[in-house]
């Protein structure tokens, strides 16, 4: 059995996956890395895909989907850079197996990481979370998060959010209590990724 007890404690692999392109002068210095790779722009990247597609920036291409929704065993990928600054990477990957129960009052993250320190980065995809077991367990606190990063830009030329990553639970007992999401990455300042898979 597997016990995440405290709303402030669980397993974090935000941005442990595919690195977004390093940006500290043009042209870009490393690209974007993962099969859903966005590449950069001249001025705005987009954004890593992998369960979601990322979304375009204003220059650059967001990068496209791949990997299983019923199992996901990927990393998502890297969000491209701008003009002087670099990308988001894409969320790690989290699986759990258990013959008995998994109990989650805290938190599973494997989001994608945001470009929020400059401008012009794009947003890296969700990553994965996996769980295989007997009954999963846990309260409203509980929460499995495999999000796109944001992407940034500081005027009307929008960079690209990140695509959702992929969940998916198989357990025989489920509780409804829990909370699941897999959302493209989004803000003022970036076209919306578009969202990832949730199987459960």
């Amino acid at each position: 059995s597997i016990y995440i007890y405290g709303t402030n404690s669980g397993i974090f692999a935000d941005a442990f996956g595919y690195q977004g392109a390093d940006v500290i002068v043009p042209p870009p210095t490393i690209h974007a890395f993962g099969p859903g790779k966005a590449s950069d722009g001249s001025n705005r990247g987009g954004g890593g895909g992998y369960g979601g597609q990322g979304a375009d920036g204003g220059q650059g291409t967001g990068g496209g989907t791949y990997g299983s929704s019923n199992a996901p065993v990927d990393s998502g990928s890297g969000g491209g850079g701008g003009y002087n600054i670099g990308a988001g990477g894409g969320g790690g990957v989290i699986r759990l197996v258990a013959q008995d129960t998994i109990y989650v009052n805290g938190f599973l993250t494997a989001n994608g990481g945001s470009e929020l320190t400059g401008e012009y980065g794009g947003g890296g995809a969700g990553g994965s979370i996996y769980v295989i077991c007997g009954r999963l367990q846990g309260t409203a606190n509980g929460y499995f998060n495999a999000n796109g990063g944001q992407g940034m830009s500081g005027d009307a030329t929008k960079s690209g959010g990140g695509g959702g990553g992929r969940i998916a639970v198989y357990a025989r007992s489920l509780e409804s209590a829990l909370n699941y999401s897999a959302t493209g990455g989004t803000s003022p300042s970036c076209n919306p990724g578009s969202p990832g898979t949730i199987v459960k």
